[in-house]
């Protein structure tokens, strides 16, 4: 079950949180993961970060949920495991995102975390 504690990365909109699996929805709240579809396969004994193709795909992703007209209003919260690995892939994809998506500059990117 969620407790609710997520890292806000967009005032009143786009969160993360880490834990197992998402929770269901919630009315005002919007869950997705991207740990089954953007896995990443490693050179040797590293972690990431995660290669271009995925990067493309999880702008294209959260741009598009960014956009569905059934979630406007309502927070965003990329879940995430509690692993090392994963947090730091995600934190990366989503400092990705508020860079090349929405302009920001890397030090206002970075902010968040």
């Amino acid at each position: 079950a969620w407790d609710g504690t997520a890292v806000e990365i967009l005032e009143g909109r786009l969160y993360i949180a880490t834990m197992s699996r998402p929770p269901a929805e919630m009315p005002c709240t919007h869950f997705f993961t991207i740990d089954a579809e953007m896995t990443y396969l490693p050179f040797c004994a590293d972690f990431g970060p995660i290669n271009l193709g995925h990067t493309f795909n999880f702008l294209r992703k959260l741009t598009g949920i960014f956009t569905d007209p059934t979630l406007e209003g309502k927070r965003i919260v990329c879940c995430t495991p509690r692993g090392q690995a994963e947090v730091t892939n995600v934190i990366y994809l989503l400092g990705a995102f508020l860079c090349l998506s929405l302009s920001a500059k890397p030090d206002a990117a970075w902010h968040p975390f």
